[in-house]
């Protein structure tokens, strides 16, 4: 940003003028959501994200995505599940089955 597009001028109210830095958007991160699939967009550092067409909540991992990727075999239906380390969950997408996964 130049100089110019980092501060506004904001008339308040009173007819006071301030000068106000403008902030840069917070980072944001995908994910994929539980119940229908659909890619989220959420702020990072945030707990929970709810999905806008189907209302599941979704847990977010506090672990950067780069942490690399695990697998786990589906209690329900044998299928073995690629996921990102560092959920604490993750759905089957064969059976629907949430499994618990290892956090080590």
């Amino acid at each position: 940003m130049s100089s110019a597009e980092e501060h506004i001028i904001v008339q308040m109210p009173d007819n006071s003028i301030l000068i106000a830095t403008k902030l840069p958007p917070p980072p944001k991160a995908r994910l994929r959501c539980w119940s229908c699939q659909t890619t989220l967009e959420y702020t990072i550092g945030s707990a929970q994200v709810q999905c806008a067409i189907c209302s599941q909540m979704n847990g977010v991992s506090s672990t950067p995505h780069s942490a690399g990727t695990a697998y786990v075999k589906c209690d329900g239906c044998s299928t073995t599940l690629k996921y990102t380390k560092g959920f604490e969950r993750i759905k089957c997408g064969v059976c629907n089955n949430i499994i618990a996964v290892d956090q080590s």
